[in-house]
């Protein structure tokens, strides 16, 4: 059966109040917008998750709450520390996650998103735009299995082919 682990970088920030910490930026409209739509795509394509991981970062808890509600999904959310941290760390978050969970989706930030998928996949570089979402299978049956087994990318999807914009 596999594994998919969807990878969803927060949606575009607000910098005009980065005053307040780069933990604290909150989402710029068009993020507001951006994520209610990936949310509403992915319910729609079936790529509802099991449980979902974000970043502390109210950039990211905020997409990944808009996304949800706009999705309708149910799942388990956790805020783990790691996915405002290094690729490394990222990776090992994801490895621990139960086995139970067969869909995961973790929220985060460049230049950590781009590195995990270089690490998982083998492949080049992939830019991941403010808001986008990869969506990656992998033919491991554990998550601590993953960065040995790596995967394959099978959606790469950006807010504007969603938004027209």
């Amino acid at each position: 059966m596999g594994l998919s682990l969807i990878l969803f970088r927060h949606a575009k920030s607000d910098w005009s109040l980065a005053s307040s910490g780069d933990l604290e930026r909150p989402l710029s409209p068009r993020g507001l917008r951006s994520a209610q739509a990936v949310g509403r795509f992915l319910a729609s394509a079936g790529l509802v998750p099991d449980l979902a991981l974000t970043s502390p970062a109210l950039r990211a808890r905020s997409t990944l709450d808009l996304a949800a509600k706009s999705g309708a999904w149910g799942c388990e959310v956790r805020v783990a520390e790691a996915l405002y941290g290094t690729a490394g760390e990222v990776v090992a978050e994801i490895g621990s996650t139960p086995d139970r969970v067969r869909t995961l989706l973790a929220v985060g930030h460049q230049p950590a998103w781009s590195e995990v998928v270089t690490l998982l996949t083998g492949c080049g570089a992939i830019r991941l735009p403010t808001g986008s979402v990869l969506v990656l299978g992998s033919e491991a049956e554990r998550w601590q299995d993953l960065a040995r087994a790596g995967g394959t990318v099978e959606l790469l999807l950006t807010p504007r082919a969603l938004l027209g914009r």
